[in-house]
């Protein structure tokens, strides 16, 4: 397992979809977790906690238009069936969920995965993409963070 920290720029845009589109795997599936998330210009959310998508929806979902990210909570699993909730390091180890990723205060990115190919592909995407402060995150560090947008 590894993971990463960095920061996105704050403010309206398609992060999610420059940063994921072409990284996921068709088969996964993608569950929201609560969190806060707007279509620019609207006041309509860009994610409903507890939503469930296939991949394929998730990332036609991402490049809708336009949106600003506050707190995202989106995990990855496998299947559909193994879809669960995920708030900290051992839930995550003991569950099916291949990856995480949070947006906290609009600029903060935590991403882990249980393949660290994903990390290291997501950690140059974010480089190329001109985010800032990409760090790994050490297996002290992934043991010790909550794994959810609001914490338990």
């Amino acid at each position: 397992m590894q993971g990463i920290i960095f920061d996105i720029r704050n403010g309206t845009g398609n992060q999610l979809y420059e940063l994921l589109n072409g990284m996921t795997e068709p088969s996964w599936y993608w569950r929201t977790g609560p969190g806060e998330s707007y279509f620019t210009g609207y006041e309509k959310r860009f994610f409903i906690a507890d939503t469930v998508m296939a991949d394929r929806d998730f990332i036609t979902h991402l490049a809708s238009g336009q949106h600003y990210l506050i707190f995202v909570d989106l995990k990855a699993f496998p299947s559909l069936d193994t879809v669960s909730e995920i708030n900290n390091y051992k839930e995550f180890m003991e569950s099916s969920c291949l990856f995480s990723l949070l947006v906290i205060d609009s600029v903060q990115v935590i991403a882990i995965a249980k393949n660290n190919q994903l990390i290291s592909h997501l950690s140059e995407r974010a480089r190329i993409l001109g985010y800032t402060n990409i760090e790994p995150l050490k297996d002290d560090e992934l043991k010790g963070l909550l794994y959810s947008v609001w914490g338990e």
